[in-house]
């Protein structure tokens, strides 16, 4: 979840350059599991990313773009493939010696790059291109090509990282791209860098959220916020509490977001046990937040403990 106080692209940018084969920036930095206290290199990753935009792109058919070195593979691997290449290349020599012309022509063998060169993408959908669905139907068609390419042309399990899918989409577009990626999820790990709560996971620990150069969502953070309630809540409760803020709110929490419990505000729980998780993470998150309480509607122990933080 992408905000203001770290540069989560950057690292993502350098962790893609790191999960190379021929890695520029491994002997400057180190990637470790903490699972296992193991270092990983790109003999265990490696990481492709894309954003709607240059997902698009692909379909240009471009020098560094997966579409076309799935493409070259095609046609190399194409059993009529250097027959045919070879039939077109005699019938070109054939054409320049009938042509009459005073230059000393030859001609340029055609392979595979340069028949690339000369082969467009056509989708066949009749859309306008001011409708929304137009970038849509585009972007659904590519992904699960570039999903197929990623897992042939993988040399290690291949990671895909995915900048803001929410560019250029509606929201019920969002929701929609989101069961594609969801898909693709099933065949490889997928990393989403969005400002979009449409794109949260629907498992509160798949949610990265890094506030001040902290991970902020993590088991010693729900440990802490199971001890330190002022009731005895459960850890399933908390968690579920802290799923559902992060889906309703996170893209309020940077915003010096007004909390209430008894009326709609950028921030409205009125749960005793919503109240509670949702400052614990304002704390955790040391985002600037201000609270419009009514206490007779609060326990005595919620009360006192949400007192503490009433901003002065």
């Amino acid at each position: 979840m992408d905000n203001y106080t770290f540069n989560e692209r950057g690292m993502l940018d350098l962790l893609t350059e790191y999960f190379q084969p021929r890695s520029k920036v491994k002997e400057e930095m180190r990637v470790s599991d903490l699972t296992s206290d193991q270092d990983l290199t790109h003999h265990q990753h490696q990481i492709f990313k894309m954003s709607n935009m240059e997902l698009l792109e692909e379909t240009q058919l471009g020098a560094k773009t997966l579409l076309k070195t799935r493409l070259k593979e095609d046609l190399l691997n194409e059993l009529e493939f250097e027959g045919y290449v070879q039939t077109v290349n005699s019938l070109l020599e054939d054409l320049v010696e009938l042509t009459s012309s005073d230059l000393p022509l030859y001609v340029k063998k055609l392979d595979a790059e340069a028949i690339i060169k000369l082969l467009g993408v056509d989708f066949g959908l009749a859309e306008d291109e001011y409708d929304y669905g137009f970038l849509f139907n585009r972007l659904t068609v590519i992904l699960p090509v570039i999903e197929r390419t990623i897992l042939t042309n993988a040399k290690t399990s291949p990671i895909f990282v995915y900048y803001y899918p929410e560019h250029l989409l509606s929201p019920r577009q969002q929701v929609m791209f989101k069961e594609y990626l969801l898909q693709v999820s099933e065949k490889m790990n997928v990393l989403v860098l969005s400002k979009s709560r449409y794109f949260l996971s629907d498992e509160l620990m798949g949610n990265n959220v890094i506030a001040n150069g902290k991970q902020i969502i993590t088991e010693d953070f729900l440990e802490e916020l199971e001890w330190r309630a002022p009731v005895n809540y459960s850890i399933d409760q908390l968690k579920q509490s802290c799923t559902d803020l992060l889906k309703s709110y996170a893209m309020n929490f940077e915003t010096f977001p007004v909390i209430s419990n008894c009326k709609l505000a950028d921030i409205h729980v009125f749960a005793e046990a919503d109240l509670y998780v949702i400052i614990e993470l304002m704390e955790e998150f040391n985002f600037e937040y201000a609270l419009e309480i009514n206490y007779q509607k609060l326990s005595r122990p919620v009360s006192k403990y949400v007192q503490q933080f009433e901003r002065r």
